[in-house]
């Protein structure tokens, strides 16, 4: 097709241009500029989509699943030991972490102890003292400080490292969840991408 050809629905003639995509497909010049996003802004839209699908995890699981552990660690401990790290990674480590108190140790490394549990309407509280500090802790960074290095669990970590290893580590565990939930259940939670929903 001749890139030069007329765009009958705009009344004007538009020139390709190699590789850019616009609404109407790969090699049309945009109707008008776009805002580039900061990189900050990109990896956050992705953590964003992470951590609403652990939300959905939460909300999804039946009350009989919640803490079966017939042959796997149980849906609630697997959600707080990803909620836990989410918050311990993601915060200004200058200052000390705040356990919720109805924490349990054990479930950090998911080696529970019988008769602990943590109840849904708990986790959901906790999901959003997660994201409000998460949130805090967005706002306050910037292109310049992805690379900033900051020492902790024994590293020397960049703020990038924290983000993306955070992304992997919550789609980790709603895999998990989704594995076990999908074939004992039939509940899964579904793909939530970036302006999908």
């Amino acid at each position: 097709m001749d890139a030069r050809k007329a765009d009958h629905s705009h009344g004007r003639r538009s020139r390709a241009e190699p590789g850019m995509a616009t609404r109407r497909g790969i090699g049309m010049v945009p109707d008008r500029p776009t805002v580039v996003p900061s990189l900050t802004s990109i990896l956050k839209r992705q953590l964003d989509c992470a951590i609403e699908m652990l939300g959905k995890a939460i909300e999804l699981c039946p009350d009989d699943a919640w803490a079966d552990e017939a042959g796997h660690a149980p849906a609630w401990e697997q959600i707080y030991h990803a909620l836990f790290w989410f918050n311990a990674w993601l915060r200004d480590w200058s200052k000390p972490i705040e356990k919720p108190e109805f924490h349990i140790k054990e479930a950090l490394s998911i080696k529970r102890r019988s008769g602990s549990l943590i109840d849904r309407r708990q986790m959901l509280g906790y999901l959003a003292k997660v994201r409000a500090d998460y949130e805090t802790f967005m706002a306050g960074i910037g292109d310049g400080s992805l690379l900033a290095e900051q020492a902790a669990f024994d590293r020397t970590w960049t703020v990038a490292d924290r983000i993306l290893g955070q992304v992997r580590h919550i789609q980790h565990h709603v895999g998990y969840l989704n594995a076990i939930l999908s074939t004992t259940r039939g509940v899964r939670v579904h793909w939530i991408g970036y302006g999908e929903r």
